[in-house]
């Protein structure tokens, strides 16, 4: 029903229509209330993802365009929000593609974001191992994609969550400090993320850092 709202707008509006779900449920009969959630439920989700996506589009490209900006001005207190809040998004059960495209971030941030989550993947293979938590095959799927491993992050946020976000910083400070670029929104991912920076800056300068 919120088909091409974005993530977001379809999020929101399915939360809010979810306490009037359960309303319906409770108070109308069964059998009936399949009926009314289906005729009610899903256009007003519809409606409510639709009315409040502008909004939320508008929000979220002027923060990447205040990121975006700001790398100039302050490269290095950019490259620390931005890597870090990345690569903990990437960490979490979100997804950091997702996050970077509907911000819009090209150039420097969103280099930021794709070579902080590609470095992330070394440092989560090698937490993994260090504390123990699963088998050498989950150590290296959750180093590929630490969203195969949701569980063991959720029930190990403190050390997990923490470590990605120092890492993540301290990676997206030096990304800034080298200026590297990426124009392409939307690769925050280990694998195309290490791989599109080569479109956008030469194999010497990528490579070398």
């Amino acid at each position: 029903s919120v088909s091409g709202t974005g993530i977001i707008p379809g999020f929101v509006a399915g939360y809010l229509v979810s306490f009037l779900i359960k309303w319906m449920e409770k108070n109308i009969p069964g059998g009936l209330d399949l009926i009314a959630i289906i005729i009610v439920g899903a256009p007003l989700t519809r409606f409510l993802a639709q009315l409040i996506t502008p909004v939320i589009n508008g929000t979220l490209l002027t923060i990447g365009d205040i990121l975006t900006s700001s790398a100039n001005s302050n490269p290095i207190i950019m490259g620390m929000i931005l890597g870090g809040t990345i690569v903990v998004v990437a960490t979490a059960p979100l997804s950091s593609m997702a996050l970077t495209a509907m911000l819009g971030l090209t150039g420097i941030p969103m280099a930021i974001g794709a070579l902080s989550v590609f470095g992330s993947s070394f440092m989560n293979g090698v937490l993994f191992h260090k504390l123990k938590l699963g088998e050498r095959k989950d150590n290296i799927a959750f180093a590929i994609e630490p969203l195969t491993q949701a569980d063991v992050t959720s029930a190990n946020p403190i050390p997990i969550y923490l470590t990605n976000f120092v890492g993540g910083a301290a990676c997206g400070v030096l990304i800034a400090l080298m200026k590297l670029i990426n124009d392409t929104p939307g690769t925050a991912t280990p694998i195309a993320g290490f791989a599109v920076m080569f479109a956008y800056n030469s194999v010497t300068k990528v490579l070398d850092r």
